[in-house]
């Protein structure tokens, strides 16, 4: 599969709403971890959902390097705390998810 049939199949499972976690985590593993330069200010939409999939494939490495690149780009983004609240509930911490959930509500509010 070509660097562009690739990109396109992201954005058709983007639009139709379809996780094909396993697919994409071996299409991370092959390419994509080296090549997100590529693909622009899309790459953050990519890293979001190479993310949602580590965390479908329970493959946290890939989860941390993905929000850690999400995190430096936005560091003070709701989204972003809120992708640390998945990840803590992938890993069962939900006592750290739900403390980090209020205190998003709490942001929210202000």
């Amino acid at each position: 599969m070509s660097w562009a049939e690739m990109r396109d199949k992201l954005r058709v499972w983007r639009e139709e709403n379809v996780r094909q976690s396993s697919d994409l985590i071996t299409m991370w593993d092959t390419v994509l971890q080296d090549k997100m330069h590529k693909l622009g200010d899309e790459q953050y939409v990519v890293y979001e959902q190479v993310f949602i999939a580590a965390l479908d494939c329970n493959r946290i490495d890939v989860a941390n390097e993905c929000l850690h690149a999400l995190t430096a780009e936005f560091p003070d983004s709701l989204r972003i705390y809120k992708l640390q609240v998945m990840k803590l509930e992938a890993q069962e911490r939900y006592e750290e998810a739900l403390e980090l959930l209020q205190n998003i509500i709490k942001k929210d509010k202000t």
